[in-house]
């Protein structure tokens, strides 16, 4: 469909997303359009034309020029739109090098468009999604391009710490084989370091260039920057008392350095929600329909992320109680202390009657580890957490088994991965178990798959064990569902 109207509107068949660029600058200008037809109805074809290409790298840049023919046409509000939508887009491209370059140019198309905000933010995007790239030259390459957009915008500090770290990354690369250039780009981190005007982000960025000095056996120069930077904090002190004002704080830059950068791409919140249909291992379940939910909500260095089912279970042979209710209930939030780690506090409640559990509750504050990375839906990490858990049991109202655990130990592995470009894989294994009593411990797998079939459809498949060391009311320590729905994502 998008070819034949790209082809009506003489555009010829999609190739690459630089002929994409071309073809939209060429095409999208009022002499190229039909005299019958108005420049705001081509643009309309043109993005509903645009929507319909499967690359996302190139679908994202055609978007980012349809938005630029909208502004200079004083559609400015109609050119922001179309240009989220490019961003929307743009954050589900799965291969940093390729994610990178979209996005510093989306945020050129926020500057354009006198959005310094939006820009701001998609570049710090950018920065985050940069930095996850393994192979050095392109890395090196976009982190000295998105330093100059920084600049363009005016941030002239952030610009020249990209550049000063990038500077220090490349010479200890080189060091082993050419030590000569390693000191030559040292030399001009240090530099270009000096120009920041922050001082605990210039203390910071030059500390880290006295330790790669050291690094490279040049401890004297290490030294020597370390001297300047003490300096710098003297001068800072002297002024400030002079004219009687606060020092800056610069007892700990390194730590008020990281504090300022990125660790995560700032995602808005959204959401799913879902219908699925449930196959358990008990043999008297007739029926088993499940409602579904997810929200979540990204910054630069926090996460927030709930979950939540409900599932009626009805058999109309099982007296006196035909229907029995299911729901369980997470949710967590992630405070990302470096790129690759980040303390948690997870919430998790279940109840489950066609297995006698009326409330299972636990809490557990933990430590988590990013080791693998490469988008949103392609990571791996463990987590581990101590906390409490209370469960309240037994298969009638009157015939309850309590039990509090004060100190049980969480850990979890949490694996997410992109199959055939757009089916996503997650594997969560997680396991809990009581310090008082082990025999009380319980482990969970589950494994899904989202297929998606529209926009904002995908069904969905998911297999779930759990087996709990000592069940209630001599239920089965294993049970397994099978889940088939929909997804509906928003």
């Amino acid at each position: 469909m998008a070819t034949l109207l790209f082809a009506a509107l003489g555009w010829p068949t999609l190739a690459t997303a630089e002929d994409l660029k071309s073809i939209a600058q060429a095409h999208s200008t009022p002499s190229s359009v039909d005299t019958n037809r108005s420049m705001l109805e081509f643009l309309s074809e043109s993005l509903e034309a645009a929507n319909q290409i499967e690359d996302r790298v190139a679908r994202s840049t055609v978007l980012s020029e349809i938005a630029s023919q909208y502004a200079k046409i004083g559609q400015t509000e109609r050119a922001i739109q179309v240009l989220s939508q490019a961003l929307e887009t743009a954050n589900t491209i799965p291969e940093p090098s390729e994610q990178a370059p979209v996005l510093m140019a989306l945020a050129t198309r926020y500057a354009e468009l006198g959005q310094a905000d939006s820009a701001t933010r998609v570049l710090e995007q950018a920065l985050t999604v940069i930095n996850r790239i393994e192979e050095m030259t392109t890395r090196v390459n976009l982190l000295s391009t998105i330093a100059l957009k920084y600049a363009s915008l005016g941030r002239s500090d952030t610009a020249a710490e990209i550049l000063s770290r990038t500077l220090t990354e490349v010479a200890l690369q080189a060091a082993p084989t050419d030590p000569d250039r390693a000191n030559q780009n040292l030399a001009q981190a240090s530099e270009v370091a000096q120009l920041i005007g922050n001082l605990p982000t210039r203390v910071s960025v030059l500390s880290e260039i006295a330790t790669a000095y050291t690094q490279t056996g040049q401890a004297d120069l290490g030294a020597q920057l370390l001297d300047q930077a003490i300096a710098s904090i003297d001068a800072s002190g002297a002024v400030a008392a002079a004219e009687n004002k606060p020092t800056a704080p610069v007892t700990q830059p390194v730590t008020q350095a990281a504090a300022q950068r990125p660790f995560l791409e700032p995602i808005p919140l959204r959401g799913r929600v879902g219908l699925s249909g449930n196959l358990n291992t008990e043999a008297t379940t007739t029926s088993l329909i499940g409602l579904s939910a997810n929200v979540l909500r990204q910054w630069s260095r926090e996460r927030v992320e709930a979950r939540f089912n409900v599932a009626n279970d009805f058999d109309s042979n099982r007296r006196p109680y035909n229907e029995q209710f299911l729901g369980d209930f997470s949710s967590q939030y992630r405070y990302y202390v470096s790129q690759y780690s980040y303390t948690y506090v997870r919430l998790e409640a279940l109840r489950d009657i066609r297995n006698s559990i009326k409330l299972r509750a636990s809490l557990f504050p933990g430590f988590g580890w990013n080791l693998w990375r490469r988008s949103e839906f392609q990571s791996l990490d463990l987590e581990g957490g101590f906390g409490v858990q209370y469960e309240n049991s037994g298969p009638k109202l009157s015939d309850t088994r309590t039990r509090f655990n004060p100190t049980v130990l969480q850990v979890a592995v949490i694996y997410r991965s992109l199959l055939f470009e757009d089916v996503r894989f997650t594997q969560r294994f997680e396991a809990n178990t009581p310090f008082n009593q082990f025999e009380d411990y319980n482990l969970a797998s589950t494994t899904a798959f989202s297929i998606p079939f529209g926009e904002q459809w995908s069904l969905t498949n998911a297999v779930i064990f759990k087996f709990d060391g000592t069940p209630p009311n001599n239920t089965p320590n294993l049970n397994v569902n099978f889940r088939v729905g929909v997804e509906y994502s928003f």
